[in-house]
């Protein structure tokens, strides 16, 4: 079997446009939510990605950014914060969480309807 090359570029061109295609045609009003925790580049990058990628194909955005040393207490709320907005329709939480929060525990404490694990 022989590999193929693809075109990474040319196929999330595609992709995007189906799914802003389909945001388009759906009565819903979609919002992605993220919580990014500090100031990690590679999860800076990811998140800012995310906001990019829901302009681009029409979806909404809601950005909750804390700071390095937010407690668990803080993630929690804006956790509860994102459920409880009409306008989100799911979220993720961007890892790596603080080093004193204990991720394992916080997602099973977390974890509602509207959450994604990133």
């Amino acid at each position: 079997m022989s590999a193929v090359i693809m075109d990474g570029k040319k196929l999330a061109k595609q992709t995007k446009a189906d799914i802003a295609a389909r945001v388009k045609q759906s009565n819903k009003k979609l919002g992605l939510g993220t919580i990014l925790v500090g100031t990690d580049p590679g999860s800076v990058a990811y998140v800012e990605g995310k906001h990019s990628d829901c302009a681009e194909v029409g979806i909404n955005s809601i950005r909750v950014n804390l700071p390095v040393g937010a407690s668990e207490q803080e993630i929690i709320k804006a956790v509860t914060d994102l459920n409880n907005n009409p306008e989100c329709t799911g979220f993720i939480v961007q890892l790596p969480l603080p080093k004193t929060v204990d991720t394992e525990k916080s997602y099973w404490q977390l974890i509602q309807k509207k959450m994604l694990m990133a």
